[in-house]
């Protein structure tokens, strides 16, 4: 077979064409042509097709102008595999867009927008300048949709930071370890005109709203261990506290500048269904209203006290009227207790009787005889006597206008149990009544 060439068979150009001529008598100028356009610095002015493997032994491949398209689909699914692959780097000028998924198998460290730094594994930097397409600008905004699958009950995040953090073998301590930490924008305040041109809100962290769709909703969810606000903490709403946990304040003060007024145990600026315990001293700038017990000076508590008016009934028998308890240990050892009653007697057909009991032992009788009417007044105190089963009592009574002095006795009753103190009336003609209108109980500290 024969072919003809235009041209000179040492280089081509893009005007060469090979012609009729014999390929045998031709062959060594033909070889060493082909030779020199793949070996030395020769250029392709026109397109090459190649149905077969195309090798660069050396040199590189450069492409001047156009495209270097490569429509073969073969996917990846390593380094070593896809329709275009390499053993070195790849080196972009300008942008780079994956139609399917991106994996990057390297460790790092990365970066985008500037230089890799030895500490981060993925390192964003330089000045992003927003494109004015929007009303806000952002470094980073995650956007995507997920879509749970089934079987997904546990949770669905739209982000999830799940480090794994290995010290350093060394003899030195750590400042801080975290799985996240934010610091204050680093805000250069450029806005110009002064009056309403201002930064109205600055934050670190602002959560925008809370969901709606759950069954329990937050903004912000501690699912477990504790929560430390080394400065400030300002709630515009209302701060609500679990049942088991409570609220501390260790070395501060708790301050309420809510001013609402209180008329029930109910309302206020401060209110609790349970009790409060005070170590130290209690200072009311308005009006105390006592409905149960509350610190009335440093060593004296009200046990409490009955004030509805409760008369004997129509029968002679001895009937209880008012009933107040002490908590059992209140005394303790060498504590006191202090009883006030008052109250009233009426009818003049026969003896009245006014008891006061402590345990069940009279310590206090006011005596009405026939014809005697009025009101009556009893104050008595005792102390255990460093035991708490032993008591020794005094004070007085007044029966209508006589003021006479109670008899010093002695009593044995347990205090590490409740002790009722009560009042009770007996009256030898069923017309005649006594009605107890106070019995209030004061508790003296050990």
């Amino acid at each position: 077979m024969a072919v003809a060439q235009v041209g000179t068979l040492n280089s081509f150009t893009a005007t060469t064409t090979i012609v009729s001529a014999d390929v045998n008598a031709n062959f060594t100028d033909l070889r060493t042509a082909f030779n020199n356009l793949v070996t030395g610095a020769n250029q392709l002015a026109g397109g090459i097709s190649v149905n077969g493997s195309l090798t660069v032994i050396s040199g590189g491949f450069t492409v001047t102008t156009g495209v270097l398209s490569v429509d073969d689909t073969t996917d990846t699914s390593s380094t070593t595999t896809g329709s275009i692959h390499t053993d070195g780097g790849v080196g972009m000028v300008k942008d780079l867009w994956v139609g399917a998924q991106l994996n990057v198998a390297g460790t790092g460290p990365h970066a985008i927008g500037g230089a890799t730094v030895d500490y981060a594994q993925l390192h964003l930097a330089g000045t992003f300048t927003s494109q004015g397409a929007s009303n806000r600008a952002n470094i980073l905004r995650v956007t995507g949709s997920l879509v749970g699958a089934g079987g997904d009950t546990d949770s669905l995040f739209g982000l999830e930071l799940v480090p794994a953090i290995n010290t350093q073998t060394a003899g030195e301590a750590i400042a801080n370890i975290a799985t996240l930490n934010v610091q204050e924008p680093q805000i250069s305040n450029n806005l110009t005109g002064g009056g309403a041109n201002v930064i109205t809100v600055a934050s670190t962290v602002r959560i925008a709203n809370a969901p709606t769709e759950g069954a329990s909703n937050y903004a912000l969810l501690v699912d477990d261990g504790a929560v430390q606000f080394d400065s400030t903490l300002t709630v515009s709403g209302n701060v609500t506290l679990g049942t088991v946990q409570g609220l501390t304040v260790d070395n501060a003060v708790l301050s309420v500048d809510d001013t609402t007024e209180t008329t029930s145990a109910t309302d206020g600026s401060i209110h609790t269904d349970g009790g409060v315990g005070i170590a130290k001293k209690l200072y009311v700038a308005g009006v105390a209203t006592l409905a149960g017990g509350t610190v009335i000076s440093d060593n004296v508590s009200r046990v409490g006290a009955a004030t509805t008016d409760t008369g004997t009934p129509e029968d002679t028998s001895e009937n209880t009227l008012q009933t107040v308890t002490i908590p059992a240990n209140a005394m303790g050892t060498n504590g006191g207790v202090r009883i006030i009653a008052r109250g009233q007697v009426t009818g003049t057909t026969a003896q009245k009787d006014l008891k006061i009991k402590f345990g069940g032992t009279t310590i206090a009788a006011v005596v009405f005889a026939a014809g005697e009417t009025g009101s009556y007044y009893v104050a008595a105190t005792c102390y255990n006597r460093n035991s708490a089963s032993a008591q020794v009592w005094w004070g007085f009574e007044l029966e209508g206008a006589v003021l006479s002095q109670l008899s010093v006795i002695t009593t044995s009753i347990d205090t590490t149990s409740s002790v009722a103190v009560i009042s009770t009336g007996q009256t030898a003609d069923a017309a005649d009544e006594i009605t107890a209108e106070l019995l209030a109980v004061e508790l003296i500290k050990d």
